[in-house]
């Protein structure tokens, strides 16, 4: 069974060149996917977030079409 990969929202705003509590923000408006809970840590799955980003970067070129 494969690891699975958890990143901050600190990792994501580097990423998307956005603040951290941008990342907040959007996952508590469903704008992106939702982040689980470690005690008082929160994380994201990582290929949560990369599998998403891709969306976003499908959208994004169908738009430019």
């Amino acid at each position: 069974m494969a690891e699975r990969h958890f990143i901050t929202a600190k990792e994501i705003a580097g990423r998307l060149n956005v603040t951290r509590q941008h990342v907040v923000t959007m996952a508590k408006r469903g704008q992106m996917p939702r982040p689980l809970r470690f005690g008082r840590c929160t994380r994201w799955d990582a290929t949560a977030i990369d599998n998403w980003l891709s969306t976003l970067s499908a959208q994004a070129a169908g738009k430019a079409d």
